[in-house]
């Protein structure tokens, strides 16, 4: 029939007063949660019942607080203006004054509490009415009498923990601070921080984060945040970048932690600006950059919905000790995010510490962030820092030279993308250093730093290389940052360097190498028959066992004890049948016996079959050893060709196990 029992009468009167008056709790909260649960009535709707529990005066009626949380609790999805209601507790409390109960508070308590046999709270003729003074006796001041214990109390700090906002006036210019200007305790309880730990969770929440763990445990409760869309996020923002200012969040549907990225839409003049940016949600399938999940917009900003990450480079890297292995797991990621997305046509135009991102959870991953935003957002902070392909220090030298208003994809190519890579792969392993930094870069401002530093990069000059970067790291760093940037590697083939083969690939590889014709009768050995008893020659190396045997240098021979594994394998490898003929000078017969020990060394005795096998396939000895080995037979198999021209060798250099 239409009839709203919401609505108030011209009185003021509406059913939910009436209920209230009568202290019909039962019926009430019957129907409180039937409207709100089902969502039968509107967010004004509620509003108007808040207010109107709020408004009552009745002191004792503490259940009034669990009508109050019922509709609060309804609100989740969508926030509530709750500074009427609370306007209305606080005048409440000042003009009725909330005396202190705790002398009574328990018995009190049991006469507040509802009647098991008809919902109905027991006669008003049993309570005693605290409110009434004996006659003659002086009224103290109110706000030294007011009780946090108190229902009026009690809502005020529901609204509070929902997000009241205690500044916001009404039509006659009063908040809810100015009500309490005469009242110390009220203004106490108003402006008292609020413990999270204990506000129920109101937005479904699954913690990940460990950084943002506290700011979303606020954001979860409704403290301290906004919303947009389905998305809520804290006010205060986690990090600010070139392109925006970033918060955590929550999505409110599935309770999945994200980052909300903030846009000024004057950044994003074109139409195709946002499509390319919505394009890049699809680019789920990387597990090395950073997934964007969504894009929102309102009045003024425009947002994108990021995975939430724990920080950035420097943020990991800041105190931590990693290894080599470590350090070639996090490069690794790198490399392989930028090749995904190279493989979309997607340029990145600004690597740097600050867009490598980190996560520990489920294990620990770094990812490519804020990529194909560059050439989208006309970014409004271009600086002495910032350029407009690339931050300062971390741009490749053909950026450097071009145009500032010519920067584009003639000038800024895949290769632009790699010597940046390059400068991060070095950051990366050498503790945080660049590697085209002044050598006295410690004595001087940023300024002068970033100056030298870009000079360098102009000349080729690598002040700031670490001379203890591993082989395999400086081979292909070197690589990276080669000045003509048709000399880089792909981001593919940066992938196949023997810096990112496991052990086990690098045996394999050395196995491989050992089977050729070559290194199974090294020519270093072979004596050309006599044409005088007095005479004899070897024949001339071959170009690929020349390269190895002036790139290798050992501390004496090699089946020495300078080699500790490598001696007592060797020793043992000799014994019984089989070649004993190595020449134990040679990097060529190194790489024959390292293969021939893979082959036939359970035809030998070496004791404890075990322990020969830890050395081989789990500690792989041989690499202690001789650190530079693979790097060397590697840099002569690509001179020479044998990665193209030799089957079972370029079978082992493309073999993933």
């Amino acid at each position: 029939m239409g009839l709203d029992p919401w609505i108030a009468d011209k009185q003021g009167e509406s059913l939910l007063s009436v209920l209230i008056k009568s202290e019909a709790f039962v019926l009430t909260r019957a129907l409180i949660e039937v409207a709100c649960k089902e969502n039968y009535v509107t967010n004004d709707v509620k509003l108007s019942l808040l207010n109107v529990i709020s408004k009552d005066e009745s002191k004792h009626t503490h259940w009034k607080t669990i009508l109050a949380e019922v509709i609060l609790n309804s609100a989740i999805t969508s926030r509530l203006s709750l500074d009427s209601p609370l306007r209305f507790c606080c005048r409440n409390i000042v003009q009725l004054g909330m005396f202190d109960e705790k002398a009574d508070s328990t018995q009190q308590k049991a006469n507040d509490e509802p009647s098991d046999d008809d919902g109905q709270s027991p006669p008003k003729k049993r309570r005693k009415d605290d409110s009434v003074k004996a006659q003659g006796e002086k009224e103290e001041p109110n706000e030294e009498r007011v009780s946090y214990d108190s229902v009026h109390c009690k809502i005020a700090k529901q609204l509070l923990s929902h997000g009241a906002d205690i500044h916001i006036q009404d039509s006659s210019g009063m908040s809810c601070l100015d009500i309490a200007q005469d009242c110390p305790s009220l203004k106490d309880l108003l402006t008292k921080p609020i413990e999270v730990d204990t506000i129920s969770i109101l937005i479904p929440w699954t913690s990940v984060s460990h950084k943002s763990k506290r700011i979303l445990a606020k954001v979860a409760r409704r403290q301290e945040c906004e919303m947009v869309d389905q998305i809520w996020y804290c006010k205060d923002y986690i990090a600010r970048g070139a392109f925006g200012v970033i918060f955590a969040g929550i999505n409110q549907n599935d309770g999945r932690e994200v980052a909300l990225k903030r846009i000024e839409k004057l950044g994003m003049k074109r139409r195709k600006d946002k499509r390319e940016i919505k394009n890049l949600t699809a680019l789920a399938d990387c597990e090395q950059v950073v997934r964007y999940i969504s894009f929102l917009e309102d009045e003024h900003f425009s947002y994108i919905v990021l995975e939430l990450m724990e920080g950035n480079l420097d943020e990991y890297l800041d105190g931590s000790k990693i290894d080599v292995n470590q350090a070639t797991d996090l490069c690794k990621h790198i490399v392989m995010g930028l090749e995904f997305l190279h493989r979309q046509n997607i340029l990145h135009r600004d690597l740097k510490p600050a867009n490598i991102l980190y996560k520990v959870h489920p294990k620990t991953c770094l990812k490519i962030a804020d990529f194909g935003l560059s050439h989208i957002i006309d970014s409004v902070s271009t600086t002495v820092y910032r350029t407009g392909a690339g931050t300062r220090c971390w741009i490749s030298p053909e950026v450097l030279t071009s145009k500032p208003d010519s920067v584009n994809k003639d000038h800024f190519a895949r290769a632009s993308d790699m010597f940046s890579c390059g400068l991060l792969v070095h950051y990366i392993f050498s503790g945080q250093k660049h590697p085209f930094y002044p050598a006295d870069y410690a004595s001087k401002n940023a300024l002068q730093v970033c100056t030298e530093t870009e000079g360098n990069i102009m000349k080729g000059t690598m002040e700031g290389w670490d001379e203890s970067l591993p082989p395999e790291t400086t081979h292909l760093v070197k690589k990276m940052l080669e000045r003509n940037e048709k000399d880089r590697p792909s981001a593919e083939k940066a992938l196949e360097h023997p810096l990112f083969w496991s052990k086990k690939e690098k045996v394999e590889f050395l196995k491989a190498v050992g089977n050729q014709k070559e290194f199974q009768c090294p020519r270093s050995k072979k004596i050309l028959p006599r044409t005088r008893p007095s005479r004899t020659r070897t024949v001339p190396l071959t170009p690929i066992e020349t390269d190895l045997e002036n790139g290798i240098k050992f501390k004496g021979n090699w089946n020495t004890s300078s080699y500790g594994n490598t001696h007592v394998i060797h020793r043992k490898i000799m014994t019984g049948t089989g070649r004993k003929d190595y020449a134990i000078w040679s990097a060529v017969d190194l790489v024959r016996f390292i293969r021939n020990v893979y082959k036939h060394f359970k035809e030998k005795t070496f004791g404890t079959p075990v322990r020969i096998e830890e050395m081989l396939f789990k500690a792989f000895v041989f690499f202690d050893d001789f650190p530079d080995l693979v790097m060397e037979v590697y840099k002569a198999v690509t001179t020479h060709g044998w990665d193209k021209t030799r089957d079972d060798v370029k079978f082992a250099m493309n073999k993933k196990y």
